[in-house]
């Protein structure tokens, strides 16, 4: 029987791509649920202060115990690149890809990517929140055109979900 991502999952693996600028140790990035009715989640942590090297893929989870995934309107990755100590700066940082999967027991669907598109979102001091747009309802659900709340749009890749149920 052929179903759509509705109900109650476990959890949203995120994989992000760094580029040319790496994510400097002790700064930290965030990401937040954005919910239909309006409501933002906490925000969860991506790499709780550890640093992530220029060019390299790194990997975050976010527990979705209780919340239907179709209720999920946008996410938002936020970035925090204060100085920490003396003499450093502030501390740009290159997202190059982004993608989402949904992980339900030991099975996973990617419902969100960037992959193999051009437009890196560079995070500074004046850019530090970049909130992508999720389209779908409880029976279709997928992810379609990119809406960002912040400057600039980034293509995606539009991928239908579908799982066996």
């Amino acid at each position: 029987m052929m179903g759509c991502l509705h109900g109650f999952s476990q959890s949203l693996k995120i994989t992000v791509k760094t580029g040319e600028d790496d994510l400097r140790q002790g700064q930290t990035a965030t990401v937040r649920l954005n919910f239909k009715n309006g409501i933002v989640s906490r925000p969860f942590p991506l790499n709780n202060g550890r640093g992530w090297a220029k060019f390299t893929e790194n990997t975050a989870s976010v527990p979705m115990d209780e919340i239907a995934l179709n209720i999920v309107a946008a996410i938002t990755i936020e970035h925090n690149g204060t100085p920490r100590k003396f003499p450093d700066t502030y501390d740009n940082w290159d997202l190059t890809a982004l993608k989402i999967e949904y992980v339900e027991s030991s099975d996973s669907r990617v419902v969100f990517s960037t992959e193999g598109r051009e437009g890196a979102v560079r995070f500074t001091g004046q850019l530090t929140k970049k909130t992508w747009r999720l389209i779908g309802d409880a029976n279709d659900f997928h992810f379609g055109t990119l809406a960002s709340i912040q400057s600039g749009v980034l293509p995606l890749l539009v991928i239908r979900v579908n799982y066996e149920a």
